[in-house]
């Protein structure tokens, strides 16, 4: 185990050296929000209301599978969405940068990437959300923005806050570098949904039980396989009790391991890269051509020009307790 789990998750004495950083980290992440709030700094305020769905803690919590389920919701009762993203990794050769079907990986980022392909609706990557945000009203008529990511973003005004966390990686409370944390818990209170991933074992959690911001239990649930080269579909059965190779490039990879292993395949070889991996020839070379190749959706986006007919990824979508009851709240405050 990487010594910065263990110092995030596992109550590592170095937390406790590098609580002076952390405490700084939290004073100038404050100091940024009251910036905003006294006003001595304008954010950007949009003509169409603008969800941000972002995290407090670092790493992957689910954030992406709720803008898709929030898509589809909108479209299914005929209200048109577009989705700003900061684009992490992304080299576009102009900003705002407008991602299409055909866009690459390395142009738009992995994750806005897919969503374009996954929904096709307007996506629009920039450093600075605000200008996505302004091109998109410009460009499209619109009755909602999604921002993926962004909810220490205080340039850009919003509408509604969500907050995704993972039951399962609260963390020790602290933050960085001493936890995994990009703000006060604190900062819960102040946003209108948090969604919890994995809530399961950990409803009692005490720092779960103290919210008084509406909480909502989620969680991911398999759907099928698809082959990258053609686009066929395969339940998620289709691979168990196979030997395969799994590779993923995520913010918790072990995760997607866990949910192959809950699959029944058999994990002969696996690699774990980076959050974001700009893949490449050369990261397949270890994998015996003769097994299928497992990817997530967001490894997927990438990997295409260097994997063969065997590589399948795997679609998931958020499952949320008390639909019916969130997407109201949501709406709401969302359309007058």
């Amino acid at each position: 185990m990487k010594l910065i789990e263990r110092i995030w998750y596992h109550n590592h004495l170095l937390r406790w050296g590098l609580w002076p950083f952390s405490w700084a980290f939290r004073c100038i992440a404050a100091l940024r929000k009251l910036v905003f709030k006294l006003g001595l700094c304008k954010p950007y305020i949009s003509t169409v209301p603008v969800i941000i769905v972002g995290n407090i803690h670092v790493g992957g919590v689910g954030k992406t599978p709720l803008i898709l389920k929030l898509i589809q919701h909108f479209q299914n009762n005929n209200l048109n969405a577009g989705v700003v993203s900061r684009g992490y990794g992304a080299k576009a050769s102009v900003y705002p940068y407008e991602v299409a079907l055909n866009s690459s990986a390395l142009e738009a980022g992995d994750e806005p990437l897919m969503i374009k392909q996954l929904t096709e609706i307007p996506v629009v990557i920039a450093p600075k959300r605000a200008e996505a945000v302004n091109y998109l009203t410009d460009h499209y008529k619109l009755d909602v923005i999604l921002s993926d990511d962004g909810l220490q973003h205080y340039a850009l005004d919003r509408t509604v806050e969500i907050v995704v966390m993972d039951a399962e990686r609260l963390g020790n409370g602290m933050c960085l570098p001493a936890g995994p944390m990009r703000e006060s818990w604190s900062r819960l209170d102040q946003v209108d949904f948090v969604i919890v991933n994995n809530m399961g074992d950990h409803q009692s959690d005490p720092r779960l039980q103290r919210l008084e911001t509406p909480v909502f239990s989620a969680s991911l649930q398999a759907r099928y396989w698809s082959n990258l080269q053609t686009g066929e579909q395969v339940a998620t059965g289709y691979f168990k009790g196979q030997e395969v190779n799994v590779i993923a490039g995520i913010g918790h990879p072990e995760r997607f391991f866990k949910t192959c292993r809950d699959l029944g395949v058999i994990i002969c070889d696996s690699q774990e890269f980076a959050d974001h991996h700009d893949y490449c020839q050369a990261d397949f070379a270890k994998f015996s051509s003769e097994r299928p190749i497992l990817m997530t959706e967001k490894d997927a986006v990438k990997c295409k020009a260097w994997v063969g007919k065997n590589a399948w990824a795997l679609h998931v979508e958020l499952e949320l307790q008390s639909e019916q009851n969130f997407f109201a709240q949501l709406v709401s405050k969302v359309v007058n």
